[in-house]
């Protein structure tokens, strides 16, 4: 990229002065991490076609990104056609999607790295152009802010619904070789629709002013999935404090809190917390507790490994980790722009800057694999990677 395009529209963040909390090993389900520097989800349209195939440009971008222990939260994966919202975005939907996947998840493996594959289902938020001009589904037939029109889900739609994310989970792990899942229950998608008193006003055992209701389905699949792939290689994402997606509860502290003490007993690889920030709601009133993910960690999910994400800087990170109120911080758009990231902390280096009329440009280069490394031998090392990591051979269709 030229120095014009680094030059930053505003203050990048400031290296941390020490940066090792970071660096100490962490273990999430089966596997050891070398170290706390996550790779955050992030939506970037550079799949192949209408049926989101992952590609050779996907490849190399994540294998710039990948470190030796370290790990990837690849983007959101639709598990199926009724609930995208994009064209271009990596499917796990089908069997062509996951070999697809593969090519992606080898160079990852090839450079150290650990990736999972997060499962996600946008409901309400589904747009009829990228989901074959169907109407979107939704607890309650509420409509989202700028999107269509959603129909209610019949209550003998569930299971199949359930059964979606446990073929996707499936797939990710048998076909495509992710190392883990991530099921997507944040920011106002399916899942997180159904938590939300104000969105799920159902009349049956799935939703309600009842929070047991409303956990019922999202329970259902974190259960189901768990039992597919094992809680070892499953993670959970959460966005307590979110408005995205037009979302909004009652007391969400309450409504999260209780959802994580719910899934505590599966032992999960982690859960996925994403910070409140400026512009989140604040508690509702008579809610004491303060607005925070160490509040969420010491009063329901004190044992399990939380990975949290919200606009950190590598100094927030070092603070958040050294308190024990997260164990690993997950970057996103620092990610993007600098896919040396890793060797920028460590060795305290300034970041380029993000450039964001380049995130979802489609099937482009430009913005994705093109940014500078701080790292001299890291270009050369994706080269060789990619070099070595062909297309494999199918896998071994999904079982079950």
């Amino acid at each position: 990229m030229s120095n014009k395009l680094l030059e930053p529209s505003q203050g990048l963040p400031d290296p941390a002065d020490d940066p090792s909390p970071l660096f100490q090993p962490l273990t999430i389900g089966r596997f050891q991490l070398k170290h706390r520097i996550v790779m955050a989800p992030l939506t970037r349209l550079r799949a192949d076609g209408p049926n989101g195939i992952p590609n050779a440009l996907m490849a190399e971008y994540y294998a710039q990104r990948a470190t030796d222990g370290g790990l990837i939260i690849a983007e959101a994966a639709p598990i199926d056609r009724i609930g995208r919202s994009h064209h271009a975005c990596g499917a796990i939907d089908t069997d062509e999607a996951a070999h697809g996947w593969k090519r992606v998840t080898d160079a990852v493996h090839a450079r150290g790295g650990v990736i999972a594959c997060q499962l996600w289902q946008c409901g309400r938020q589904a747009s009829r152009e990228a989901n074959g001009d169907q109407t979107p589904i939704a607890p309650s037939a509420i409509q989202a802010e700028g999107h269509p029109a959603p129909r209610a889900i019949e209550h003998d739609e569930y299971p199949d619904l359930v059964q979606r994310y446990v073929d996707a989970a499936k797939r990710a792990i048998n076909i495509a070789n992710f190392d883990l899942v991530e099921i997507h229950n944040a920011n106002g998608y399916i899942l997180d629709q159904h938590l939300a008193s104000f969105v799920n006003q159902r009349d049956d055992e799935f939703g309600g002013p009842d929070l047991e209701n409303r956990m019922r389905f999202p329970y259902q699949v974190v259960e189901g999935v768990v039992r597919a792939v094992g809680a070892d290689r499953t993670g959970l994402r959460l966005s307590p404090f979110g408005v995205f997606g037009d979302i909004d509860d009652a007391d969400r502290i309450k409504t999260y809190g209780t959802f994580m003490q719910r899934v505590a007993p599966l032992n999960l690889a982690y859960i996925h917390l994403v910070e409140p920030v400026p512009g989140h709601p604040q508690p509702h009133e008579g809610n004491t507790l303060p607005l925070s993910l160490e509040t969420l960690r010491e009063h329901y999910y004190p044992k399990g490994v939380i990975i949290g994400c919200g606009g950190y800087t590598p100094q927030r990170a070092v603070d958040a980790v050294r308190s024990r109120g997260i164990d690993a911080a997950a970057f996103g758009r620092w990610y993007i722009s600098n896919p040396d990231i890793v060797y920028r902390i460590r060795n305290k280096l300034p970041f380029n800057a993000y450039h964001r009329e380049t995130f979802y440009l489609v099937n482009d280069p430009k913005g994705y694999t093109d940014y500078d490394f701080a790292d001299k031998t890291a270009k050369d090392a994706v080269a060789k990677v990619l070099a070595s990591t062909e297309p494999t051979a199918k896998a071994t269709a999904v079982k079950g």
